[in-house]
């Protein structure tokens, strides 16, 4: 997936992904992801290309079913003063008015480590969770 950025065209891939049944109230729901830190993005047009292909992926791997209505909502995220914001694109789905599930996939590594726990103190209940970190450079010698 790429992202156009000024006159910069730069790729971004996908290597967090979180998926929770969360069972809960709107209201209740969107309180736990603001206590979470993450802060709604007005205008998420831009990633909807990431939408499509994560909802492909989710339906492959029967994550989610292909025919289930999702929600999609953008955040931006930030540890604390002075560290980097991170996208966070989420799913949410609902069932007898209350939000049920909820997957959310940051687009850096290492953000969902750090909501996960926050969420699950909150009551979501983690039903898949894959964080992985950019390989280091490996040089061998003999």
């Amino acid at each position: 997936m790429r992202e156009k950025l000024g006159n910069m065209l730069r790729a971004r891939i996908l290597r967090s992904l979180g998926l929770y049944i969360v069972n809960k109230d709107p209201e209740v729901f969107w309180l736990d992801v603001d206590v979470a830190g993450l802060q709604r993005l007005r205008h998420p047009e831009k990633y909807k290309g990431y939408f499509l292909t994560l909802k492909r992926w989710l339906s492959e791997y029967n994550l989610v079913d292909p025919d289930e209505a999702l929600e999609e909502a953008v955040f931006v995220y930030s540890r604390g003063e002075g560290e980097g914001k991170t996208i966070v694109l989420m799913f949410y789905s609902m069932r007898r008015g209350k939000v049920y599930k909820v997957v959310l996939a940051p687009l850096k590594p290492g953000v969902l480590k750090t909501l996960d726990g926050l969420l699950e103190k909150a009551g979501w209940r983690r039903k898949f969770l894959l964080d992985m970190k950019p390989a280091r450079h490996l040089s061998l010698t003999t």
